[in-house]
């Protein structure tokens, strides 16, 4: 098993869609990575205190072990939600997008 002991805390944004439909992409996202990688902690947020949605904001809190397992489900969900946009860290993936090591790089600089 590979050593998980330096933890993170990455946030990921749904971006570029209306609240219900961002907080239903969000709903998505959080199943799939769970899928990907049962280890990581995820914590939906809502940025938004006028609605009462679960929120389309992710945050994650994984060991460095599970950053590649966890860019591949986000790969996996951008490839099946071509029109879903994630703003992880300072970097903006949209739909479709095949870079894991892009992902990878901008889960672990947060």
């Amino acid at each position: 098993m590979k050593d998980d002991s330096e933890v993170t805390s990455v946030r990921i944004e749904v971006q570029g869609a209306a609240a219900a439909e961002a907080d239903r992409y969000a709903g998505e996202l959080e199943a799939a990575l769970q899928g990907h990688s049962p280890r990581v902690k995820i914590t939906r947020t809502s940025d938004r205190h006028d609605t009462m949605d679960f929120g389309a904001t992710l945050v994650l809190v994984l060991g460095s072990a599970t950053v590649i397992e966890i860019a591949k489900g986000i790969r996996a969900y951008l490839q099946k939600r071509p029109e879903a946009t994630l703003k992880i860290g300072g970097l903006t993936f949209k739909g479709a997008s095949k870079d894991a090591a892009a992902i990878a790089d901008a889960l672990l600089k947060r």
